[in-house]
């Protein structure tokens, strides 16, 4: 996407008109097709590797507790993710940017779940760790190789559209630093709302290795779930969040090997009951 488009969260457009009052029931592209967005063709060109089964995360999470900054459900989050993948937490004190970018080599998935801010005309985006906030600039001096950066805070992928370059985001600054893909969100993200969003994101991402698919997966579950009320089913609560990077396909267990290898050897136990015993 150029310009604007960048900001566009294409899951959560309708593809027929609609009269429908409940969001679950609104024909949302989501429920159509699994959407995603390459920074270039050359990218788009490239051979898909696939996230390994055996990915570990780094999880920061500043939580910012008994402050006016504190993320309640932040470690809920943490909790959901470390009990799907093998995770190396980085909590509270711990989620320092010297911690956080000493660790980023050891692991193929970096998740942050903190604040975050789009910038202005003056002051670049930045992401908030518990000592100081990371400016984007800063960004384009690391050099990072992860399957997968997921940013877990408000406005990650919103900032100033320079040409040939697209926003100016926290998003693009992972990019530049080396990160394969990379999921951000275009406004200011629900606690809560994200929280339940990301706990499903890892459940799909261990059974399917897909990072894109694992996406639309959640959002659908989200918009499915019949616990969450109508009002949040708006997708202000779920749609936030895009995905650049290869398309994987998502692997499916191989139910039918299965069933020929007990098939055979119920065949092989029958033919040695039958030579032993008779048919009888």
């Amino acid at each position: 996407p150029d310009g604007i488009l960048a900001f566009t969260p294409f899951n959560t457009l309708l593809n027929k008109p609609s009269t429908q009052l409940t969001f679950d029931a609104m024909p949302f592209l989501i429920k159509e097709t699994q959407t995603t967005s390459q920074l270039s063709c050359k990218e788009y060109l490239k051979p898909t590797l696939h996230l390994q089964s055996d990915a570990t995360v780094l999880g920061v999470f500043p939580v910012f507790e008994k402050s006016s900054l504190e993320l309640e459900h932040s470690k809920e989050e943490a909790k959901a993710i470390s009990a799907t993948f093998n995770t190396d937490l980085l909590m509270s004190d711990h989620a320092s940017i010297d911690n956080a970018f000493t660790k980023a080599s050891q692991h193929s998935i970096l998740h942050f779940s903190t604040h975050a801010s789009g910038g202005t005309f003056v002051q670049p985006a930045s992401i908030a760790f518990i000592d100081r906030p990371l400016y984007l600039n800063e960004l384009y001096s690391k050099k990072l190789h992860p399957d997968l950066v997921v940013l877990s805070a408000c406005e990650t992928g919103i900032g100033r559209i320079a040409t040939g370059e697209g926003p100016l985001s926290l998003a693009r600054g992972f990019q530049y630093a080396g990160a394969k893909s990379v999921l951000f969100s275009l406004w200011k993200v629900n606690d809560q709302s994200t929280a339940g969003l990301m706990s499903r994101y890892y459940t799909f991402l261990k059974e399917t290795t897909s990072r894109s698919g694992s996406l639309q997966a959640s959002q659908l579950d989200y918009l499915q779930d019949e616990n969450i009320p109508n009002l949040k089913k708006s997708p202000y609560y779920w749609g936030a969040f895009v995905y650049y990077g290869p398309t994987d396909i998502p692997e499916e267990k191989n139910h039918i090997l299965w069933w020929w290898i007990l098939g055979i050897f119920g065949v092989l136990l029958s033919i040695l009951l039958i030579r032993k015993y008779g048919k009888s």
